[in-house]
């Protein structure tokens, strides 16, 4: 007999049908729980309608937590849209399932779930009765009441406190949970990774401009067919790689200064207009993903929609920074230099609120993620431009090349040594806080 652990974001849909529908499937011969990582208060109307269609009551159910403690008792894990939040337990066997999520969706769609989960539960359930996802002599312990009363227990002082579901700095188990570790499209954040964002940001600023100097028509060309490669190439990538991964960011910088500049010069919309409008956009891209995997973390890009979501991010960044970037520096006549030091300042914000103020790790990320790059590109258009204009007259040539120069450089670095991929030392460094247990003691 296994155990089966579904877990979504609010254990109210997916994770619910999941749970009833594997247990009607299996019929004693395994057994299920689900649970959230921020559970709702009751399961969703709409999963509750479609299940009743099939004979099977959710009415009754209540979300509940997910705890390290539950999740040690599976031997299988199955995740929906948890992102980073779902938990890492060494020697675990995971799953990983991209279903829609039910919340607020027309009938019709929810039912689309519901069918594809039954699919998926029935052929889950025959992989284990022939011994799938079991170790030889593996025992399993899925016993509910058990878990609540050692919840009980913590909160009296009997037992020990519980911790994360990341757990104690453990690592995760690398040949049973491959879609966490070794599949994840993007690099750790160290600070290569910072010094190579600044530097995609300014050579991205400068090639756009050169290109453009030379060609308007072949410019265009370059920035939307390399463009168009580079994500190709990246989507196609089982796992992080550095030349193909920072090709791809130095195609979007190229590309998302072309389309800030082209939608200011060809439609002649002031930067004051265009600046709100990138950062609405990029609020509407940040909302449908959260909406839809229920994290905006980059140690959860693991899947081809996620990987979209973030890529639409990072395009919408840049052409963001290199408005807001512009703005300060023409418009509002500071000059680049100031420029780049009035957003060194900003990206001062998320740092010592990360630092010193317990600032969450993914608001932190996001906000130095997108002032990075009005920094590269002021920074750039001072080497570049003339004097008049506040520059040192470089020239976009001059500057392209050596940031080019220096790119390649750097990226041949980390390719070789790898120091900026994800994997152990991500999980090793997971945030070691006490959960707290009373949303599921009755």
């Amino acid at each position: 007999m296994a155990c089966v652990l579904f877990v979504c974001l609010h254990n109210a849909g997916r994770s619910q049908m999941s749970q009833a529908l594997f247990e009607r499937a299996a019929a004693g011969r395994h057994t299920a729980l689900s649970a959230g990582t921020t559970p709702a208060e009751r399961v969703h109307p709409e999963v509750v309608e479609a299940m009743r269609e099939l004979g099977i009551d959710l009415y009754d159910r209540r979300p509940q937590l997910l705890t390290r403690e539950l999740a040690e008792q599976a031997d299988l894990i199955v995740t929906m849209g948890c992102g980073d939040q779902c938990p890492y337990i060494p020697g675990k066997r995971y799953l990983d399932w991209e279903l829609l999520d039910p919340k607020g969706r027309p009938l019709e769609e929810v039912r689309a779930t519901r069918d594809e989960i039954e699919q998926r539960v029935n052929a889950l359930a025959a992989e284990l009765d022939r011994g799938s996802y079991m170790r030889p002599g593996q025992q399993t312990r899925c016993d509910l009441s058990w878990i609540r009363n050692r919840s009980k227990m913590v909160l009296k002082g009997v037992a020990g406190p519980n911790r994360t579901p990341y757990g104690d700095g453990i690592m995760p188990d690398r040949d049973h949970s491959p879609a966490r570790v070794a599949l994840t499209k993007v690099p750790e954040i160290t600070a290569i990774f910072w010094v190579l964002k600044l530097l995609t940001t300014g050579m991205g600023e400068a090639m756009s401009d050169f290109l453009g100097s030379k060609s308007v028509p072949i410019a265009g060309a370059i920035g939307i067919y390399g463009l168009g490669f580079a994500i190709w190439l990246q989507m196609r990538q089982r796992e992080y790689r550095a030349p193909i991964y920072w090709f791809a960011v130095m195609m979007v910088a190229i590309f998302g200064t072309m389309m800030a500049d082209g939608i200011h010069d060809g439609a002649s919309i002031p930067y004051s207009v265009t600046t709100p409008l990138f950062a609405l956009i990029m609020a509407a891209i940040f909302f449908f993903w959260y909406r839809s995997e229920g994290s905006l973390s980059i140690h959860s890009i693991t899947t081809r929609r996620r990987e979209g979501f973030y890529w639409a991010t990072v395009l919408a960044t840049f052409a963001l920074g290199t408005a807001a970037g512009d703005l300060t520096a023409t418009p509002l006549n500071l000059g680049f230099f100031p420029s780049a030091l009035l957003f060194i300042s900003i990206i001062a914000i998320p740092a010592v609120g990360w630092w010193r103020f317990d600032l969450n790790p993914i608001v932190a990320f996001w906000f130095a993620y997108i002032v990075t790059r009005p920094i590269g590109a002021s920074f750039a258009d001072w080497f570049s431009k003339p004097p008049s204009i506040t520059g040192l007259g470089l020239g976009d040539g001059t500057v392209s090349g050596l940031a080019l120069i220096a790119f390649i450089a750097l990226v041949s670095y980390v390719a070789v040594t790898k120091v900026d991929v994800q994997g152990e030392r991500h999980a090793a460094r997971q945030p070691d806080r006490p959960l707290v247990l009373d949303a599921e003691v009755e």
